[in-house]
């Protein structure tokens, strides 16, 4: 009985607080139902593959260590507290997570990414657009991709970005 009435008041307790507006269950980052999120390798769909060649990783220069003929993009553990810092259990939890933005080309040479990836011409001169980064390539320190993926920004053609009207 006493379990029943602690339940049912922490019910009461949780609808309180959102109807007061002191939880906002709308902006509650979750997955629902079956969690099917997986990479991209030899196992996937041809066409799932061949549209993942047009998805790209944008970072700061200053996490890329190049090499001679391939660089290593540096990230943190999931499970680090320098990283998400998410639970041991969660899916993905064994890899890594970079600092970045994605982006997808639209044309041979344009790239589409959120606002907030590209703000000023300074940042299209310190950020670069990574391509290929696969699970596969994962190492310790992060990821190691081959030069001739890596591209510079070369200007801005259009940016859209106001958070005050949610606007990225």
């Amino acid at each position: 009985m006493k379990q029943i009435f602690f339940y049912a008041f922490l019910f009461c307790q949780i609808s309180f607080a959102a109807v007061a507006g002191l939880i906002d269950f709308q902006n509650v980052d979750a997955i629902y139902g079956k969690d099917d999120r997986s990479f991209v390798d030899s196992r996937s769909k041809q066409k799932i593959k061949e549209l993942s060649q047009s998805v790209a990783l944008i970072v700061s220069e200053d996490v890329i260590e190049k090499k001679f003929l391939y660089s290593l993009i540096l990230a943190n553990q999931i499970t680090d507290k320098e990283g998400l810092n998410v639970c041991i259990d969660e899916k993905f939890a064994k890899h890594h997570s970079v600092n970045s933005c994605t982006g997808f080309l639209i044309g041979p040479d344009l790239v589409a990414s959120a606002g907030h990836c590209f703000m000023s011409a300074e940042d299209c001169a310190n950020k670069k657009i990574i391509f290929n980064v696969r699970s596969i390539n994962e190492v310790d320190k992060g990821y190691n991709v081959f030069n001739n993926s890596i591209y510079e920004c070369s200007e801005i053609v259009k940016n859209a970005f106001n958070p005050d009207e949610s606007l990225d």
